[in-house]
């Protein structure tokens, strides 16, 4: 019996241990064991601190703990009978909970997070019993009139309805996975999260709120838990947002007590029902950058992570725009003026070299090709143009193409000019008849 004991402590304390591993979306994260236990217990709830968790019998049936360790730190008996999903509401910073007989209840909280009250706050219709799935969703945060409650029965539903805050039906809808039953429900921003207890290869399914439509799955597994099951659901985006990571706590329904917290899309959930932290304009932690959007392509990304910004080729410039006298050598020219948004440091690559004057014609010289560099950062350019009587020639104008890379994936491309002039009399120019000819290819 104490190897048993002992081996029990064991895997208990590497469930209340948790890991920051790098992850994806549906990636466990997180264990915590819960240090009060109760037989069964479906609800979790998050207020940007503290876990709460409810327990279907006994007294206490409501505890608030430490996400990171499990620790009990106060625990509460709400007049409620059979307490079972939960759901914070972060703008009355209330819980709203699941009860036996269609109630659901409000339970009042202070600025310490402390219950202060509770009160039923409504009937649902659906006599049933436990209820597995509760998530409080604010909408529109200016406009509290459009506050709702989705509501997921234990009755092998597969309808999840929505309630106002006064127990009025606002839209039923049927549960979009296959192969099982709804159980638990999280919002997370404009996400609404539907837990399958019966479907262990997809278990959560995703869907947008509005349209319904799918967006993405995944599977709740724990290792060395083949039979954990996915039941209430809550939206976490502080307690691991130091690793850059956003997650869903789902509860175990039975003992001992314990949480999971899988990786949901960076900055896609806001706590208690509030809009997704990413895109609101503030900067939250693991948030590299918040402008206000989760727009991609303009710096800031969609989960609100710092995007490489290109480099900048409209100034570019050549180092020297007129080159004197026509003596037929090549001068090395290079590409000034590009910038980079981000200050990486930026490397040129001469993509191509063309003139408005063909090679080696009659006044020139006897010189082939006239441009050379590509593929490096230096363009070389013959020092020469028409001009003679046969062809008395208007000036040679170079196009030297590049290639500006930040070293990060950022890439702009342009074109500079330089003006070899037919002579240097006061206000001499060069007419550019365009990039006709290749000049790094002799005809």
């Amino acid at each position: 019996m104490k190897r048993i004991s002992i081996a029990i402590c064991a895997i208990l304390l590497m469930l209340a241990q948790w890991s920051l591993a790098r992850a994806a979306t549906g990636d466990l994260v997180a264990s915590v064991v819960f240090s009060n236990d109760c037989s069964l217990g479906v609800g979790v709830a998050y207020d940007g601190t503290n876990l709460w968790y409810s327990c279907y019998g006994g007294s206490p049936n409501l505890h608030r703990a430490n996400p990171l360790t499990g620790a009990v730190d106060a625990s509460y008996t709400i007049p409620a009978t059979g307490l079972g999903a939960l759901s914070y509401d972060a703008t009355r910073n209330v819980i709203w909970a699941g009860g036996d007989s269609d109630a659901v209840y409000r339970i009042d909280l202070d600025a310490g997070k402390n219950v202060t009250g509770s009160v039923l706050a409504f009937h649902t219709g659906d006599f049933c019993g436990l209820d597995d799935g509760l998530a409080f969703d604010a909408n529109n945060v200016a406009d509290p009139n459009d506050d709702v409650i989705y509501y997921s029965d234990d009755c092998w539903t597969t309808t999840i309805v929505s309630y106002d805050l006064t127990g009025a039906v606002v839209e039923s809808f049927p549960f979009i996975g296959t192969g099982g039953h709804n159980s638990g429900l999280g919002i997370g921003g404009q996400l609404l999260y539907e837990a399958d207890v019966f479907n262990p290869v997809q278990s959560v399914w995703v869907i947008d709120k509005v349209s319904k439509a799918l967006q993405f799955t995944f599977s709740t597994n724990v290792p060395g838990e083949p039979n954990f099951h996915p039941e209430d659901l809550e939206c976490d985006t502080n307690t691991f947002a130091g690793a850059g990571k956003h997650v869903m706590w789902s509860k175990e329904a039975y003992s001992p007590a314990r949480a999971h917290a899988f990786e949901i899309p960076f900055g896609t959930c806001g706590i208690g029902g509030q809009p997704a932290a990413c895109g609101d304009g503030n900067l939250d932690p693991g948030e590299e950058c918040d402008d206000g959007n989760t727009t991609n392509g303009d710096g800031c990304s969609s989960d609100c992570q710092l995007e490489n910004r290109p480099p900048d080729c409209s100034a570019a410039a050549s180092s020297m725009a007129e080159l004197w006298p026509p003596n037929h050598k090549l001068v090395g020219v290079s590409v000034n003026g590009v910038t980079d948004p981000d200050g990486d440091p930026i490397s040129v690559i001469i993509t191509g070299i063309a003139q408005d004057e063909p090679l080696n014609t009659v006044g020139d010289g006897n010189t082939c090709p006239d441009g050379d560099g590509v593929g490096t950062d230096t363009a070389l350019l013959r020092a020469e143009r028409s001009g003679t009587p046969k062809v008395p020639g208007d000036g040679r104008v170079y196009h030297v193409l590049f290639s500006a890379s930040d070293g990060n994936g950022g890439t702009c491309d342009g074109a500079v000019t330089v003006c070899v002039p037919h002579d240097q009399r006061p206000g001499h120019v060069c007419v550019d008849q365009g990039p006709i000819y290749d000049c790094t290819v002799c005809p």
